[in-house]
């Protein structure tokens, strides 16, 4: 089995169902809570590490995340690396998390709840859903992307470009080729090769 799954919590499940009947799995961006699981995902923490580190070193002084469930593996990792360089820049960076669904409903709903009366300097967002959501949120208050306020978010492959708005900065994950290597992975695994070490793109 090739999963994404959205219950990444949900160990009893995977033991119960997969590792008792001896099914070959390869989770593939959202991490199990397995320690055996075999995995490939995005390396969400060192993104969102350089996005925050160029916005401090650019003079950003108000920051957000916005994210999706802290319980999920990838939103996880992006929270602990903007909360690690907000920490350490001290007083002189406000940095916020807010969590969502991880939809753009989702994003939209949490940015009119909490921040569009009084916007930072610039919002991360760790999918391009929720930024779909946050560049809505603009929309209907007036904000002007970048002029008024700065818009980064971790993206991923997208046929449909007309989608993509040009002032927003993407980081790029290509979901195309974590696939081959998740499949090539699995393959292995039923041939008898060695389990492969988890790995992060």
């Amino acid at each position: 089995l090739i999963l994404v799954t959205c219950q990444p919590e949900n160990t009893s499940f995977f033991q119960n169902t997969i590792l008792k009947h001896n099914i070959q799995a390869v989770f593939l961006d959202r991490m199990p809570k397995r320690n055996d699981a075999i995995y490939f995902g995005f390396d969400n923490y060192s993104s969102v590490h350089f996005l925050t580190k160029r916005l401090i070193n650019s003079n950003f002084r108000d920051l957000l995340l916005i994210c999706g469930p802290e319980t999920l593996f990838a939103d996880a990792e992006c929270i602990a690396a903007f909360q690690e360089l907000v920490d350490e820049a001290g007083s002189s960076v406000s940095g916020k998390v807010l969590t969502s669904d991880g939809t753009k409903e989702g994003g939209f709903k949490v940015s009119l709840q909490s921040w569009v009366s009084d916007p930072p300097q610039a919002i991360i967002t760790s999918s391009e859903a929720i930024c779909q959501g946050v560049i809505e949120a603009c929309n209907l208050v007036g904000l002007r992307i970048p002029e008024d306020i700065s818009i980064l978010t971790l993206g991923v492959d997208n046929w449909n470009h007309s989608s993509f708005y040009p002032e927003i900065i993407r980081t790029s994950r290509p979901a195309y080729s974590l696939g081959v290597q998740g499949c090539q992975a699995l393959i292995n695994v039923l041939e008898g090769s060695s389990i492969p070490e988890n790995r992060f793109h």
